[in-house]
């Protein structure tokens, strides 16, 4: 089993009785929203990559088919619509040592790339992605021979009258694993069905015949909130968002709520100190969602930022995730899994130019704070100006021209008249 999410998690090992319907492989998190230029090239913000090889162990025949069903699956607001998590589901059929990608939008075969099998496209701008081997008979069996990964791309940004996305991330996709005794192909255990539903669902517990034991906690390294320049440095300012998830989801029906303590500490002293109450210093908070949500520290707890903690990193302990009765009473409440994605994409907008560079200077800066801008940049910018001034000729010329090759020139002659005489060689003004 696989699943892919916007984001990447780390997760412990917990208790975990609950099981969700339907899922074998995952990734976290998609984006469906409008695609981006990048290079001049138009492109999905989020391409979901899903690969197949044959399972360690296991006979496979060059060519063999893999048949995935695959879910998206979208968060719900509490208290609003009844709490029903949105899920569309599709099939995608592959070979052996064979790969296929998919955009997250969906766009028909052949907008972004030409061999790109039909995906719909999820019922929600964000939300996490799962997938599992199907027999013929659509029923979930072993197969532990799925790869892949989500490359998310950045918002477009404006720089001198160009627009392209300049920037992406990219996830693996999360493994987990079945039933290490049963064979490849084996049927996974489905049953009991959903009292609800009458439907089987799958089990994350680790008994014989489920899925590897999926727990309702995870810990991961944070780096706290910072939106203004002035204070102690380095004056980078960042955003950190924290996706949560959890695999017990009713698809397209109510879900109660998944309730997750938080605790936080920011760094340690570099002399640890055992006495000092400002450092390893403690923020208790918690966070509420229903089926999937990502969130921005400051959000959870104005306290997680850089100067309250005086400090740029820290730790965060989530969990044990409890879901709680809120307007779904044929959902379950107690302990349910969690996963979680810790990630700070990027400088905030435009925080080099408004935090660091003149004004003057900050339309030749592309890359975010702590990146040099060298060689290869020089050359980007200049035909980046050439081309603007062809597009709009009254704008002001901002490279090179035949002038400044002239003097270049007179400079060089005049440096080697100075090498010959051992002298020095006055230079024109003009």
């Amino acid at each position: 089993m696989y699943f892919w999410r916007w984001a990447r998690m780390q997760s412990r090992m917990w208790s975990c009785k609950k099981q969700l319907h339907s899922l074998t492989l995952r990734f976290r998190l998609f984006i469906n929203m409008p695609a981006v230029t990048v290079d001049g090239v138009l492109m999905p913000r989020t391409e979901i990559e899903v690969g197949v090889v044959c399972p360690v162990g296991a006979t496979c025949v060059e060519h063999q088919s893999v048949k995935v069903r695959f879910h998206w699956v979208c968060p719900a607001v509490e208290n609003v619509n009844s709490n029903i998590c949105p899920e569309t589901d599709f099939d995608v059929t592959l070979s052996i040592d064979g790969k296929l990608a998919f955009p997250a939008d969906g766009a028909v075969p052949g907008t972004y790339w030409v061999n790109a099998p039909r995906a719909p496209a999820p019922p929600c701008p964000r939300g996490y992605l799962i997938g599992w081997v199907v027999n013929t008979a659509d029923q979930p069996i072993k197969f532990d021979g799925l790869i892949g990964n989500a490359v998310i791309r950045n918002p477009e940004v404006t720089v001198v009258g160009l627009t392209s996305s300049t920037g992406l991330s990219a996830y693996s996709a999360l493994q987990i694993q079945a039933d290490p005794n049963l064979a490849q192909g084996a049927l996974i255990g489905t049953t009991p069905t959903n009292s609800l539903t009458g439907q089987g669902q799958l089990f994350f517990d680790g008994l014989p015949g489920h899925y590897t034991r999926i727990t309702g906690e995870f810990v991961g390294d944070v780096r706290f909130d910072r939106e203004t320049a002035p204070g102690p440095a380095p004056a980078v300012l960042s955003r950190t968002y924290i996706t949560f998830l959890t695999l017990d989801v009713l698809s397209n029906l109510p879900n109660n709520p998944t309730f997750v303590p938080l605790s936080f500490w920011n760094e340690s002293l570099a002399t640890v100190s055992t006495t000092n109450p400002l450092w390893e210093f403690l923020v208790s908070t918690s966070h509420e969602f229903v089926c999937w949500d990502q969130v921005q520290l400051t959000d959870i707890n104005v306290n997680l930022n850089q100067f309250f903690l005086n400090s740029r990193k820290g730790i965060v302990r989530a969990g044990p995730a409890v879901k709680v009765e809120n307007g779904a009473p044929g959902d379950d409440i107690g302990p349910v899994t969690l996963l979680g994605l810790i990630e700070t994409p990027r400088p905030l907008p435009n925080s080099i130019s408004e935090s660091v560079l003149k004004k003057a200077a900050a339309g030749y800066a592309d890359l975010p704070g702590g990146h040099s801008e060298g060689y290869d940049d020089t050359f980007k910018q200049i035909f980046r100006r050439f081309y603007t001034s062809i597009a709009e000729p009254d704008s002001p010329a901002e490279y090179p021209q035949m002038a400044d090759g002239l003097r270049q020139m007179r400079i060089m002659e005049a440096e080697l008249a100075s090498h010959r005489n051992r002298s020095w060689v006055d230079l024109p003004n003009d």
